[in-house]
């Protein structure tokens, strides 16, 4: 492959030195679920398991071939011929996928989906409780889900669209 770089597009060369570290929470979380799947006496996991993170960060979308022709030549990773990642792989892959292009704004419509089950474009207090019932232990209040619906809801409509948990989600 050659050096040189070319304007950004989805087939060019971006040097994983140009990712800004990852946020404190997205790291942790990231150090969690590869420990969960690292098996005690290794230091690599397999690509399924490496493809699990990545739905776990919300890329459900990311197909093998998509990890081959985005990243592949950036990071210096051979998917094909590569059968166990490191966790810097993991941070590298996790990392461009957050910081370039629309990962952010992807993971967060991918987390919406959880609360609208419905497909209703919009969630209100008695859906995000039912998520946080099957999610959280223990739950939040009422009182505590209430609050959370009137903070992102933009347009003071009593619930929350797919707008508005995006800017809530990346704030």
């Amino acid at each position: 492959m050659s050096t040189k770089q070319k304007p950004y597009s989805k087939n060019t060369y971006v040097d994983p030195t140009t990712i800004p570290p990852l946020p404190t929470d997205v790291m942790a979380d990231l150090t969690d679920a590869f420990n969960y799947y690292k098996k005690e006496s290794e230091s690599t996991i397999t690509f399924t398991e490496f493809k699990n993170i990545l739905h776990n960060f919300g890329f459900h979308k990311t197909t093998k071939n998509d990890l081959e022709t985005q990243l592949q030549d950036r990071h210096r990773i051979n998917f094909k011929e590569q059968k166990h990642f490191t966790f810097d792989d993991c941070v590298t892959v996790v990392g461009y996928k957050l910081t370039k292009g629309d990962g952010r704004e992807e993971e967060a419509k991918e987390c919406y989906k959880l609360f609208d089950k419905k497909d209703r474009s919009h969630v209100n207090v008695n859906d995000i409780k039912l998520v946080f019932g099957t999610y959280l232990k223990p739950t939040a209040t009422d009182e505590e889900i209430k609050e959370l619906v009137e903070f992102a809801d933009q347009g003071n409509m009593g619930h929350i669209t797919q707008r508005d948990f995006i800017k809530f989600y990346n704030s």
